[in-house]
């Protein structure tokens, strides 16, 4: 027994309410057992029990031992003056300050039994062999739930930046572009390169590709040796004429190119991001008003400068000649993790559903992502028909599989329920 259990048996009354009495041999009946709270205080509030013939409306606490009444300092706490009920699992304290109830007898053992599965199991999905026996609709409403919680914390941090002042929309999503651009890998230093380039100075250059590239290469730190080639030392002769003229400062942090296919290295995604930059004069303000197609249209043509068809990295040229464009994958991820979260944020900031709805519209119809958590639940039986599934089985996965949170989970609460 622990105390998210108890707090799940208060929370479910999954146990037997039939004469239950408090250590004061009172009868108790529970009218609602209250609000869980999220913040300092009892652990449900506003709750109705009728004692005796006397009905209270306040919070109730939850200990494992009675005793934890007085070893947390709740008597000398103010927020907990109102306490009505105090639960717990064993009453090993004589004290009659506040009512108790006592539950460990009154839980069915195969509840306890199913926890204790749940919780032993070294299966990377604890309740993966049980999945089967989750209704369809648990399912859907969660997945729903999820997607819902993992655009959240993708819109979080723009939220942050958005703040609640004036707005540099394109500012924002050119910082939040370019770290899709930069992968798993590299998505940090990317998202390092936007913040130290105003996108000001960006659309000045926006003309000149040479520039645009020298500017994203130079402040990612690969254009500080010495060259022998022509195209690269036309990039660094033109990047050091910026730096003096903007007083830019380079990122510290190293690229990654190792364990990374070479159509991924991140001197082509610079070059990529260069281009996009070329090809539009307010690369936000199409987007968020492009339709599906021509937002998946859009970055399928998007192709590193002509230097790198022969090129991964500087320096080494190979023999064949080839147009490096962005995989479709990596579009996908482009749109899942910039696109679709700005999107959310504007819905919010401009109170405009169109946005939420378009976001929705494109989670749904992109195809669902290739990783090795999908491939995991589809193993299970549980296929993802879309990146919104996908984003849901992610989140599921991260946040409640790895960790045992069985007891927060629409499908672990189905599930212990059975």
């Amino acid at each position: 027994m622990n105390e998210k259990l108890l707090q799940y048996i208060w929370q479910h009354q999954c146990f037997n309410k039939s004469a239950l009495l408090t250590n004061t041999n009172e009868p108790v009946e529970i009218l609602f057992q209250g609000n869980l709270n999220t913040d300092q205080g009892p652990d449900f509030l506003m709750a109705r029990i009728k004692i005796g013939r006397e009905l209270w409306v306040g919070s109730v606490e939850l200990h494992l031992r009675a005793t934890g009444w007085k070893k947390h300092g709740h008597d000398a706490d103010s927020n907990y003056k109102n306490v009505v009920l105090h639960v717990v699992w064993k009453n090993d304290d004589i004290c009659k300050r506040v009512p108790v109830i006592e539950l460990n007898s009154r839980v069915p053992g195969w509840l306890l039994e199913k926890y204790k599965q749940l919780m032993n199991t070294v299966q990377p999905i604890p309740c993966g062999a049980l999945l089967h026996q989750v209704n369809a609709l648990v399912w859907m409403s969660w997945l729903d739930r999820l997607m819902v919680e993992r655009l959240q914390r993708k819109t979080a941090d723009i939220f942050k930046l958005a703040g609640s002042g004036k707005i540099n929309w394109e500012q924002i999503f050119w910082e939040k572009l370019a770290r899709s651009f930069g992968l798993l890998k590299n998505a940090e230093v990317f998202e390092l390169v936007a913040q130290s380039l105003d996108v000001k100075i960006l659309l000045k250059h926006r003309n000149n590709l040479l520039q645009l590239e020298a500017l994203l290469m130079g402040q990612a730190g690969l254009l500080e040796n010495a060259g022998t080639e022509t195209y690269y030392n036309r990039l660094q002769k033109e990047y050091f004429f910026l730096k003096h003229k903007y007083q830019l400062v380079p990122v510290q942090l190293p690229l990654y190119f190792l364990r990374l296919r070479p159509q991924s290295f991140p001197t082509l995604r610079l070059s990529q991001l260069a281009v996009l930059l070329h090809s539009h004069n307010h690369i936000f303000s199409w987007i968020v008003n492009a339709e599906y197609t021509e937002i998946t249209e859009y970055f399928r043509e998007v192709k590193a400068s002509e230097y790198w068809n022969t090129h991964f990295v500087f320096g080494s040229s190979t023999s064949v000649s080839t147009e490096k464009k962005p995989g479709s994958s990596t579009i996908e991820n482009i749109i899942v993790n910039s696109v679709v979260p700005f999107l959310f944020v504007l819905a919010h900031y401009k109170n405009q559903e169109a946005y939420k709805k378009k976001a929705l519209q494109l989670l749904q119809s992109l195809p669902p992502e290739k990783n090795a958590v999908v491939k995991e639940f589809t193993q299970l039986g549980i296929k993802a028909g879309n990146a919104a599934d996908s984003q849901a089985l992610l989140t599921l996965k991260h946040d409640y599989c790895n960790i045992k949170a069985c007891l927060n989970c629409a499908v672990g609460n189905s599930l212990m329920k059975k």
